[in-house]
């Protein structure tokens, strides 16, 4: 029965278009692009990212929270705000009241000016995702977290060892240590004369 509901043209076998598109389109039983014969469509990097955001569009519109996230998440990377200092400009861009949070409105403008995708119902699912403290704004470390989601094991890891090498056993750390242990002197800033 499985492999007849995978097996889309019903001849008894399995190709590998069949086959790929079980696994990457989910409940999708057909491709989205034909791959004429003669043609490679699915080795081309930009056909297969076009496909994967199609895929996680239509998942999006299902109004599953983690779907409309995953899809916010990669419209701003397609933006190319990844790091953290492309992530606080764009939540600068965002804020047009200059308050230092977002609200519904301008959380919704962007998802209307990025063309992510969301309808206007499911803005405030999203939204809610963001608003870890329930206030009705989105402060930019809400916004942070959100978008980078959980760290890693081996992230979190390194973030120990850090932090034992700082702080030793302590669950506090003063800054009069971090100063007295931190050397600064060797940061690119420092070295270039645009900070003591």
């Amino acid at each position: 029965m499985i492999f007849k509901t995978y097996d889309s043209d019903g001849n008894g076998e399995l190709d590998y278009k069949e086959f790929s598109s079980a696994f990457t389109f989910g409940d999708n039983k057909q491709t989205m692009y034909e791959n004429p014969a003669g043609s490679d469509k699915m080795a081309d990097p930009y056909v297969r990212e076009k496909m994967r955001r199609d895929a996680a569009s239509s998942q999006a519109k299902k109004s599953e929270p983690l779907a409309l996230l995953n899809l916010f998440r990669d419209k701003l990377r397609g933006r190319g705000a990844r790091g953290i200092i492309g992530l606080q400009r764009l939540f600068n861009m965002m804020d047009s009241d200059g308050s230092q949070t977002l609200s519904i409105p301008e959380f919704n403008k962007i998802c209307k000016d990025f063309k992510v995708g969301i309808s206007e119902e499911n803005v405030p699912i999203l939204f809610n995702l963001f608003d870890k403290n329930r206030d009705g704004t989105l402060s930019y470390a809400e916004f942070l977290n959100t978008i980078r989601g959980e760290m890693s094991s081996a992230r979190v890891e390194y973030l120990r060892k850090v932090w034992s090498k700082i702080a030793g056993f302590e669950e506090t750390c003063p800054i009069s240590k971090i100063k007295k242990d931190y050397r600064g002197d060797k940061h690119p800033d420092v070295v270039q004369g645009k900070r003591t």
